[in-house]
């Protein structure tokens, strides 16, 4: 017995080791090859965890490799486009042996997405194609804008007086504030930046853009992001600011740190209004450089010495200059100061933003006073807009016009009328003849040959008039610097391709010499309408691309026209794949400031056609003040010596001698007037009142009226929140979906002249090829050109 015990011990002693091992073993060999893919944190998903239908969305996947080796994968990201077919956006990485990694995706998300709908994320071997991780993920409801919200970024945790234009009495559009940004947590390409119309770096806790922390690739995003219109706002702190010394310094060159100087001053009153302590406080000033880039936006007067030898001199406390199609902004006051309530109330700093970004204000500079804001009646008005009772869109005419829908009514009215013959014969002629001829025998066999016989003339026929070309119609909108002839090209496209097939369809990126690192065009399909009509093909395909270059795109054609929005940022002046024919860019001559004080000399264009509708913008720049009218950017509508509105090419356009010829573009409401009238309130209020909120029908003269509106739009006089009832309703907005982001209404506080004309006619300066080949065009280019002196 006590043997036999004493084995039973050893046993149960082995079982004991040994089963635990080859349970825990495969399990434990397993975690050391796999991938792990983290549950997304919401704030991983867009910016800031927010959403907007039709806008290219980052999405941050946090993966861990479990190998003890790197491992190649490739991550997906599973969504649908317009149509219904399901888009794959991946990108392939190496990742580090037993280390957290993050991973950024990207993707456009169709107009007509609806709540509850769910996306797929996935891991894949890039050698074997297995599949390692999938995760579903559906965005909060609370998450998913509407596509005319817009978004203001803030790196930092100080909304700084932004606040206040969250309120929809101060903005056409409801204006989301989102504070926590981070400069060394942004999205490594341009276009995840897109959802923004402004960021700001606020000066304490933002991120440190010198930080190695902040990748290149982050830093060319941003600066990418800016060159092709955002607007990029650094408020400094007091003292230790960064920027000069950043991988971002070209973003405010030639500014640098000896230009940048503390001293001790009393906030301009006409910015603040009423200050609590007129005692001087510390901020920076900016000793801007002569080279001219950078035009004064917020003055200060400075005081040097005491008593007779006391010495006021004007300097710039902002200053903005023009960086590609956007602009960097850069404020010497801090305005996230812990003591910055001491000397003015924090409900007036909303002041300053109505200079830096153009939002309209009252002649006194506030938006509304505090009593107007929170009254019981505005907010009642709050209430009745967000039900969408007095929205009007501007721009949803984008879908209908570059549709190719004429192409197929001609050959289905033909169709029609080749049946009612075929009928007409089979039912009275047919039988009659048969009869008469005593061929009554051979009925089924003539019945087949007039079968034969109309099949071929419908077949026939069908072939004729079928499209075999590839072809285009499109809306773009070309900006175009008229000291660099960069050009920025915004392209709404309907592409036919004759084919059942998956094609390529390219924009293709090239460095071009503009910026530092390769330029990465856009090409997606998210929809030009919110319309669920019709939308969608019953046999959905799938087409993949790659997140980080999305400028080749291998589309599902079913020989019909596939809606797609392209941006591309580069030269046209010479050729290259996507564009035949180089296309000139208008040229300055003598162009210079006169003794009036406006420009002088000349601008010629050479485009195919005619400029329609040209409108000359001057913006004069200045210190801002809201008491001087003389910095109001002046609108003149070009006609020609002989009377004709059309622009010819070749032909010099001089530019207006008289400011008394042309329209301020904005007029400051008067606040104490219980009913304004827009009419009254510049060039933008003109235009309000000329379209009289009528639905965007596309016709010709809406169009018109819709770029100068949207080109401008955080300049359009304020709403109507005072009026009462009238022909224009209580209270009644313009709202702005498809073409969000043609605002250009930053760049009017530079010294600079804008020239606004359409080309009616004439093929799509985007370059676009199928298959390597360039596409034949037609359709509608806004042209903006724009120059600075």
């Amino acid at each position: 017995m006590p043997g036999y015990a004493h084995a039973l011990r050893f046993w149960f002693a082995l079982a004991a080791v040994v089963v635990p091992m080859l349970c825990v073993g495969p399990a434990a060999s397993g975690q050391q090859s796999g991938v792990e893919l983290k549950p997304l944190r919401t704030d991983a998903v867009g910016l800031g965890g927010y959403v907007r239908r039709g806008t290219w969305t980052p999405v941050r996947l946090d993966l861990f490799n479990e190998s003890v080796e790197v491992r190649g994968v490739v991550c997906r990201w599973l969504l649908t486009d317009d149509d219904g077919d399901q888009v794959v956006a991946e990108r392939q990485v190496d990742l580090t042996p037993q280390r957290d990694q993050q991973v950024w995706l990207y993707a456009n998300p169709p107009l007509q997405a609806s709540f509850g709908f769910q996306w797929v994320f996935q891991v894949v071997d890039a050698d074997s194609g297995e599949l390692l991780a999938q995760m579903p993920y559906s965005p909060p409801a609370d998450n998913y804008l509407e596509p005319s919200t817009g978004v203001v970024g803030v790196c930092g945790f100080q909304e700084m007086g932004l606040q206040h234009y969250r309120r929809w009495a101060t903005t056409h559009e409801r204006t989301l504030i989102i504070p926590g940004y981070n400069l060394e947590t942004l999205p490594d390409r341009w276009y995840g930046l897109s959802v923004l119309s402004t960021l700001v770096w606020g000066p304490n806790d933002s991120g440190d853009p010198s930080a190695a922390a902040m990748s290149e690739s982050t830093q060319q995003a941003v600066r990418e992001w800016v060159y092709r219109g955002g607007h990029l706002v650094i408020v400094l702190p007091e003292v230790g600011q960064t920027w000069t010394d950043s991988g971002l310094a070209d973003l405010i060159e030639p500014l640098d740190a000896s230009m940048i100087r503390q001293v001790q001053a009393t906030p301009p009153f006409e910015v603040f209004g009423g200050l609590k302590r007129s005692d001087p406080v510390a901020m920076n000033v900016l000793d801007l450089p002569a080279s001219g880039r950078f035009t004064p936006v917020i003055t200060v007067d400075v005081t040097q010495g005491e008593g007779d030898d006391a010495t006021t001199t004007e300097h710039p406390i902002a200053a903005s200059r023009r960086y590609g199609f956007g602009q960097v902004t850069v404020v010497g006051l801090n305005l996230a100061a812990r003591d910055i309530g001491d000397w003015v109330q924090p409900f007036y700093l909303h002041r300053v933003w109505t200079r830096l970004l153009g939002w309209r204000a009252s002649k006194n500079g506030s938006l509304f006073s505090i009593s107007q804001l929170d009254g019981d009646r505005n907010r009642f008005r709050e209430v009745k807009d967000q039900n969408g009772a007095n929205r009007f869109e501007m721009g949803n005419w984008v879908g209908n016009r570059v549709a190719k829908q004429a192409t197929a009514g001609p050959a289905i009215g033909l169709a029609v009328v080749l049946f009612i013959i075929y009928w007409a014969v089979a039912l009275t002629s047919f039988p009659t003849v048969l009869r008469s001829k005593g061929w009554d025998r051979f009925s089924w066999l003539i019945f087949l040959g007039v079968i034969v016989v109309f099949s071929a003339v419908a077949w026939g026929g069908a072939s004729l008039l079928r499209p075999a070309k590839t072809s285009a119609t499109h809306f773009t909108v070309l900006d175009i610097d008229g000291r660099t002839d960069v050009a920025h090209a915004r392209a709404w496209v309907s592409l036919f391709v004759p084919s059942f097939e998956n094609v390529q369809v390219s924009s293709p990126s090239d460095r071009d010499g503009i910026l530092p690192n390769d330029l990465i065009n856009v090409i997606s399909s998210p929809g030009m309408g919110l319309s669920l009509e019709g939308a969608g093909y019953v046999d959905t395909q799938t087409y993949t691309f790659d997140a980080t270059r999305p400028d080749s795109v291998g589309f599902p054609i079913r020989a019909t026209t596939k809606p797609m929005v392209i941006d591309f940022l580069g030269y046209l002046s010479a050729k290259r794949e996507g564009l035949d024919d180089p296309i000139e860019m208008p040229r300055a001559n003598n162009l210079a400031i006169g003794a009036n004080g406006l420009p002088t000399g000349t601008v010629t264009h050479k485009f195919d056609e005619p400029l329609t509708d040209v409108l000359i913008i001057y913006c004069p720049g200045g210190s801002g003040r809201p008491s001087d009218d003389a910095w109001k950017p002046i609108v003149w509508r070009y006609t020609s010596p002989g009377g004709v509105t059309e622009w010819a090419p070749g032909t010099p356009m001089p530019m207006p001698t008289s400011a008394a010829s042309g329209t301020r573009l904005w007029n400051y409401p008067n606040e104490t007037q219980l009913r304004r009238y827009w009419v009254q309130e510049g060039f933008l209020g003109q235009q309000i009142a000329s379209r009289r909120f009528s639905p965007g029908t596309g016709s010709d003269s809406n169009v018109v009226l819709d770029v100068s509106l949207l080109s401008f739009y955080d300049a359009m006089p304020t709403p109507l929140v005072e009026r009462d009832g009238g022909s224009f309703g209580d209270f009644s907005s313009l709202q702005r979906t498809v073409l969000r982001d043609l605002d250009m209404t930053a760049l009017t506080t530079g010294h600079r002249l804008i020239i606004i004309g359409h080309l009616r006619e004439g093929r799509c300066p985007a370059p676009l090829s199928v298959e390597g080949r360039s596409v034949p065009s037609d359709g509608w280019t806004v042209v903006r050109w724009i120059y600075d002196f």
